[in-house]
Order: structure tokens, then C-alpha cells, then sequence
């Protein structure tokens, strides 16, 4: 008999075919399942076709985003308007992080990463968060905002930890405040 998976399984499955283009093979390794029984969830659901389509969205997602920045940038330095430079900035900054998590967006095999400092380990681990909240976004039904709320929090108790160690050891602090602090756990709590 065969063996029953999840809806959860099985989304989980196909997510990283479609969404994040690896092979049979390679979501045979990450989820255990066999790549027969993937290969046969693949042709009832036309996952080569998703794929497809989803590729193809994401270029045209890419090519508009380029324009619009170019837009942007041409209209704020035609105005130099403050509201237009600040959206100039925005998109900027937006891109940068993107080009940050484009590895774990595009399904890089996980390879385990290694800490010279606690500034780069925490650094680290807010990349992580970023990339499965772009997930959750990219894939609606794999929401889960408990994973992404107790990513933060650790995230803020490891920047805590961080800002007490240089305080003790008369370093200048980066990053977050204690204030700061204050206001991510109290958005954390509405979660």
C-alpha cells in the first residue's frame, strides 16, 4: 500500500520543484519522498508547466522592478523632491536585501554556514528570516507566522545578548537599542 503524505508534504514537495527549480532527485533528498511517487504528483499536477509559469512571472516581476527603479531615479533627480529621493532610497535598499536572500530564494542546497563573530551569526540568522518570510509571501500556503515570529525573537534576544557583551566589554553597540528592542517585541506580540 502506498504510503500516505500530508497536503503539507506535498506542497512542500512541489514548492521546491516549481518555486525553487531543483530536480526530482534533489526534493527527493531534502524530503525524503521517493522521486517516483514525485515524479507522479509532477504529472497529475503539471508541475513542469508551474514551473514554466512561474518562471517566466518572476522574469517579467524582474524586468518591471529594474524599470521601475530607472523611473524612479530619473524622476527624483529631475524633482529632487525629498518624497521622490526617499523612494529612490526605499527601492534601493529593497534590493539590496533581495540580492542578500537570492541564494536561498532560488533553492541553493542548504549549506551549513560558520560564524567568525556573534555579529555575523546574528547577521546570519536575520537572513534566514528574510528568506523564509519571501518564502511564506511567494507561497501563501506555507504561512506560518509562529516560525517567523520565534525567528525574531531569537534573532532580538541574540541582539540583546550581543548589545550586553560590548557594553560590558566598552564597545560601540550596533544595531538595535534597548528602545528598539521594545518595539519589535511589542510588534512580535500582535503576531
Amino acid at each position: 500500500m502506498a504510503e500516505a503524505y500530508s497536503y503539507e508534504t506535498r506542497l512542500d514537495a512541489r514548492g521546491h520543484y516549481v518555486i525553487n527549480g531543483m530536480t526530482y532527485e534533489h526534493v527527493a533528498g531534502v524530503t525524503g519522498i521517493s522521486v517516483s511517487q514525485l515524479k507522479k504528483w509532477g504529472s497529475d499536477e503539471g508541475w513542469v508547466a508551474r514551473r514554466k509559469e512561474y518562471r517566466e512571472a518572476q522574469a517579467s516581476i524582474t524586468e518591471n522592478t529594474v524599470l521601475l527603479r530607472a523611473g524612479l531615479l530619473k524622476n527624483a533627480l529631475k524633482t529632487q523632491d525629498a518624497q521622490d529621493v526617499y523612494a529612490v532610497a526605499a527601492m534601493e535598499k529593497i534590493a539590496i536585501v533581495l540580492e542578500k536572500i537570492r541564494p536561498a530564494d532560488q533553492g541553493m542546497p542548504d549549506v551549513p554556514m560558520r560564524f567568525d563573530n556573534p555579529e555575523d551569526m546574528i547577521d546570519g540568522l536575520w537572513s534566514a528570516i528574510e528568506a523564509r518570510a519571501t518564502k511564506m509571501i511567494n507561497t501563501p500556503e506555507t504561512m506560518d507566522l509562529k516560525q517567523i515570529q520565534a525567528g525574531i525573537k531569537t534573532w532580538c534576544d541574540l541582539k540583546r545578548q550581543y548589545a550586553d557583551k560590548s557594553k560590558a566589554s566598552g564597545q560601540k553597540q550596533k544595531g538595535f537599542d534597548a528602545d528598539q528592542f521594545a518595539i519589535v517585541e511589542q510588534l512580535l506580540e500582535r503576531f
